[in-house]
C-alpha cells in the first residue's frame, strides 16, 4: 500500500490490500486473516500432499488437545482433517518464520502417540464442561455440530473415527524460510503462482471456479510473503 491506506470500489482488492497491511503490522494476528483464505482449501491441499489416492475432510478448526493429563487445560491445533476412514491429521498453519514452537510440537507428538480414541474423548470432554460464559457455550455447540456433519460428509461417526489407527501431524508454512521446521512441513510458496506445485495442484481443482478463487487466494498469500522477503 505504498500510495497509503486508500478507500476502494473492488472487494477483491481491498481484502488484498488491507490482508498484505494487516499482515505487515505489529500487533495484529495476521495468521487468523490466512487462516480464514486458506481454510477453504484445505481438503484441497492435504488431498495433493498425499497423492491424491483418498479425499481428504476438514473435521474441525482449532481442535482442543490436552496440555497436562491431569487437568482440562489444552492447546488449539489449527487443523483436524481426516483422510478418508485411514488416518487423522493434525494441521497447524505458520504465517511468518518465527512462530514455531518446539513446546507445540511436543504437545503434538504427544497428542498422536496417545490415539484416535484419547484425541476424541479429550474433545468430547470439553464440549461437555460446563464452566465458562454464555458465548464460550454457545461457541462449542456450534463447533460440536460441525464435528459431527463434518463426520457424516465423511462417512464416518464417532465410533468409526475412534477405531482409525493412524494419526500424523503436518506444519503449513508460508514459504521455506525456517529451518527449525520439522520434516512433515507442507510449504504454501509451491502451491502459489510459478511454484513448483502451482499448475498440477490447480488443474486437480474440481471446477474453473475453484481454480480461479484459488488464484485469488494463493495472489494474496504470494503479496504477504514478498512484501516480508
Amino acid at each position: 500500500m505504498g500510495e497509503g491506506y486508500r478507500k476502494h470500489t473492488d472487494f477483491y482488492n481491498m481484502v488484498k490490500e488491507w490482508t498484505v497491511s494487516d499482515y505487515c503490522t505489529p500487533g495484529i494476528k495476521a495468521e487468523v486473516i490466512l487462516d480464514m483464505l486458506i481454510s477453504d482449501f484445505i481438503g484441497d491441499l492435504l488431498q495433493f500432499h498425499y497423492n491424491n489416492e483418498k479425499k481428504v475432510t476438514l473435521l474441525l478448526k482449532e481442535y482442543p488437545i490436552k496440555i497436562y493429563e491431569e487437568n482440562n487445560r489444552n492447546a488449539k491445533v489449527d487443523y483436524l482433517v481426516c483422510v478418508e476412514d485411514a488416518k487423522l491429521v493434525l494441521v497447524e498453519l505458520k504465517t511468518t518464520n518465527d512462530s514455531f514452537s518446539d513446546e507445540q510440537e511436543c504437545r503434538m507428538k504427544q497428542a498422536v502417540r496417545s490415539g484416535a480414541k484419547s484425541l476424541i474423548d479429550f474433545y468430547n470432554k470439553i464440549v461437555e464442561l460446563t464452566g465458562g460464559n454464555l458465548l464460550d457455550r454457545k461457541k462449542y455447540a456450534y463447533s460440536f455440530e460441525m464435528f459431527e456433519r463434518n463426520l457424516a460428509g465423511a462417512q464416518l461417526n464417532e465410533k468409526k473415527v475412534r477405531e482409525i489407527q493412524k494419526l500424523e501431524y503436518l506444519y503449513l508454512s508460508l514459504n521455506d524460510g525456517n529451518s527449525k521446521l520439522p520434516e512433515q512441513t507442507m510449504i504454501l510458496k509451491d502451491y502459489c503462482e510459478n511454484g513448483k506445485l502451482y499448475e498440477s495442484f490447480k488443474a486437480g481443482l474440481e471446477n474453473d471456479e475453484r481454480r480461479k478463487l484459488w488464484d485469488s487466494v494463493s495472489a494474496i498469500l504470494k503479496a504477504c510473503m514478498e512484501k516480508m522477503e
